[in-house]
């Protein structure tokens, strides 16, 4: 059974985006052009601009994209402004990484995800949280793979609301941004420093790293230390040399230096 146009959608939109899709237009431009017509009082222009009634500083408050935020405290502060109101930078932002998410999974473009890409989709928007150890792996999560696809099975189906047998954009967007809110909601942003506010705190997010490799700590850890490897290498060979190694270590010990864990090193 197909599913009924969005009344939201007027047939000029439709038929702009039916001709720029003719004409072979970029995947970006068409991507636009969707979510302006798709987005029900958006907060903002295509531009990213500031609106008439958008104050301008809010509007240049953003300045990354999702997949670019590397700083933890950063991206709770993100996530608690795009979940406190919808008409905010961060939520923008957060509405086109979700549309992004969904596009690619489209695989026969014809504006709708299916069960069998489901799942994918579910693992590409859970990279960004997983990123900062607010959610676990799927490999933690699930004992099989079996379990993991009846889970998710069970979720496609309880988000697909009219029972097509395949979801919409904004079915999609509904059920993200209710369950990034509830997991937001649990997040504290006092204990999103990586441990670094006092040597108290350094010393017991470095015993907890070292203790599980499941615990956020230690995906922290390996986050950080990847980090310190991308800064060592250079030339971006994807090696470290014997000079490149002592510039690694250097900006890794600079960590516990800093609060009397490690010697100096002249």
């Amino acid at each position: 059974m197909a599913r009924a146009p969005d009344a939201n959608i007027s047939a000029t939109a439709a038929g702009l985006m039916y001709g720029l899709a003719s004409a072979d237009a970029s995947d970006t431009l068409i991507t636009a052009v969707a979510s302006a017509a798709m987005r029900k009082g958006a907060p903002k222009d295509l531009a990213g601009a500031a609106t008439e009634d958008e104050d301008p500083s809010e509007a240049q408050r953003l300045t990354k994209r999702i997949e670019d935020i590397d700083d933890k405290q950063d991206f709770v502060n993100f996530l608690k402004m795009a979940c406190a109101n919808r008409q905010t930078p961060e939520f923008n932002e957060l509405y086109r990484f979700l549309l992004s998410v969904f596009q690619r999974c489209d695989r026969d473009f014809d504006g709708l995800v299916r069960a069998e890409d489901f799942d994918i989709m579910v693992e590409m928007a859970g990279a960004i949280p997983r990123k900062f150890a607010f959610a676990p792996s799927s490999l933690e999560s699930f004992a099989s793979d079996d379990e993991r696809m009846r889970y998710r099975k069970n979720a496609f189906a309880k988000i697909n609301a009219s029972g097509t047998g395949a979801i919409s954009f904004d079915e999609w967007l509904n059920y993200s941004y209710q369950h990034i809110c509830e997991m937001t909601a649990t997040l504290d942003e006092k204990k999103a420093d990586l441990g670094m506010s006092s040597k108290e705190r350094f010393k017991e997010w470095c015993i907890k790293a070292c203790r599980d490799r499941q615990s956020p700590e230690y995906k922290e850890l390996y986050n950080l230390l990847l980090s310190t490897f991308m800064s060592g290498d250079k030339d971006m060979d994807g090696k470290v040399n014997v000079w490149e190694f002592d510039a690694m270590v250097e900006a890794a010990a600079a960590y516990p230096r800093k609060f009397g864990y490690a010697p100096p090193s002249s």
